[in-house]
Formats: structure tokens, C-alpha cells, sequence
């Protein structure tokens, strides 16, 4: 599983990806090799074509162990997704891109 598939996993029914931006790594960026965002493609609006091939690199945006991976807004025809962490856990949160009936909740543990 790498963060595409996260997301994937995520999404509702018809739902689609509009666009991207990443922030930092939740640790250290010298540990990451391969798995760099070149920091030319973070805190940019990416599309869902350029962001891709970074979502298939092997991280995880649902981690509970350790802070490994990038802070992520995603936007998407129907939510706005982010990566919340608590304790050091991560996994995906959300809000309705456009008001609509929904249950606010409150976060934090």
C-alpha cells in the first residue's frame, strides 16, 4: 500500500481528485531517498496528474506507529482532505468543499 491507495480508499462514490499540494514530511526530509517531494513541488497547487507518481511512492498517509508522511491538502469535487495526527498516529480527514448537511466532530483525543 503507498498514500495513493490511501486515498484511494478514501474517496467516496463519485468523487474525483481536482488538485493537490504538499507540505513537509511529518520527521526529518534527510530520511527520505526515493520518497522526496522535490521541494520545487511542495506548497504549490499540483494537479492530480502531477502529484501522482509522488502518491505511489512508498509512504502512507494511514500510519499508527509513527509520523511518516507528508502534510497533503486535497481537493476533490466533493470534500476538502487533509492528514490529521495524533500522538504520532496519521490517517485522513475531511470537510465538505460547499456547505451542505453534515455532523461537525471535534478533534483531538
Amino acid at each position: 500500500m503507498n498514500a495513493w491507495d490511501d486515498l484511494m480508499q478514501y474517496l467516496g462514490d463519485d468523487e474525483s481528485i481536482e488538485a493537490v499540494v504538499f507540505g513537509s514530511w511529518g520527521r526529518d526530509d534527510s530520511e527520505l531517498a526515493d520518497l522526496a517531494i522535490p521541494f520545487e513541488k511542495r506548497n504549490i497547487v499540483l494537479s492530480i496528474e502531477e502529484a501522482k507518481s509522488f502518491l505511489k511512492r512508498e509512504w502512507r498517509f494511514k500510519n499508527f506507529q509513527s509520523l511518516t508522511c507528508y502534510a497533503a491538502y486535497i481537493w476533490t469535487n466533493k470534500r476538502i482532505i487533509w492528514v490529521r495526527t495524533y500522538d504520532g498516529a496519521t490517517w485522513l480527514d475531511s470537510a465538505p468543499r460547499n456547505p451542505e448537511y453534515c455532523v461537525p466532530h471535534l478533534s483531538g483525543g
